[in-house]
């Protein structure tokens, strides 16, 4: 039986949305909830001392950017892996 090949755009785009809506909440509760947000997060990698940083509309904003970027080259490269190795 054949697979069914993934459209690589497609996948980036959408692996980028889920991205950037995980991104934008974490970043809200982070605002509404510093502290916990910050142990969070400091569980999460492994222990990593984390500093408070300050919160600003451009640093959310570059973030968030960086990680539509990540997100799409990741989807990208996971649907032409698949489509390659699904033969």
């Amino acid at each position: 039986m054949k697979s069914q090949k993934l459209d690589e755009k497609a996948a980036g785009m959408a692996l980028s949305a889920v991205f950037g809506a995980w991104y934008l909440i974490c970043a809200l509760a982070w605002y509404a909830f510093q502290n916990p947000t910050m142990m969070l997060g400091q569980n999460m990698f492994h222990g990593v001392s984390l500093q408070m940083p300050t919160w600003s509309l451009a640093g959310v904003l570059s973030g968030l950017v960086a990680w539509l970027v990540l997100a799409y080259a990741s989807g990208y490269v996971f649907a032409h892996l698949y489509n390659r190795t699904a033969r």
